[in-house]
């Protein structure tokens, strides 16, 4: 009985321990969004894209704007009328995140700015 309930203690601080760990390791950096920047390296686009979304740069502007401000996209879903970016990888925790900036237009305008991440 002893030796179940000092498994049962030794998996619970493994999993607090994983748990801190991961949390402390994954304080991500967030830059100001520099159009030079976001144009020359996709793997800062992912730490620009807090500030993007927050000053509201890309809502209500058409889609030459959002061109001339972010270049062309990485792909597009025309019949929702969605462009995506890709904006690089970054860690996260122990693993590593994928993220794209989906711009969601509606009536010719962006009506949204979605940061996606996906965490392997």
């Amino acid at each position: 009985m002893a030796s179940l309930v000092l498994l049962a203690f030794t998996g619970l601080l493994i999993a607090v321990l994983y748990y801190t760990a991961s949390r402390f390791t994954s304080r991500e950096p967030v830059l100001g969004f520099d159009r030079e920047r976001w144009l020359q390296n996709v793997n800062d686009r992912w730490k620009m894209a807090p500030d993007l979304i927050k000053r509201q740069l890309l809502t209500g502007k058409d889609s030459s704007d959002v061109k001339a401000l972010l270049g062309e996209p990485t792909g597009r879903i025309d019949s929702v009328g969605r462009w995506v970016y890709y904006m690089g990888e970054g860690v996260w925790g122990f693993g590593a995140h994928f993220d794209h900036l989906n711009v969601v237009f509606k009536e010719g305008t962006v009506a949204e700015v979605i940061h996606l991440k996906a965490r392997d």
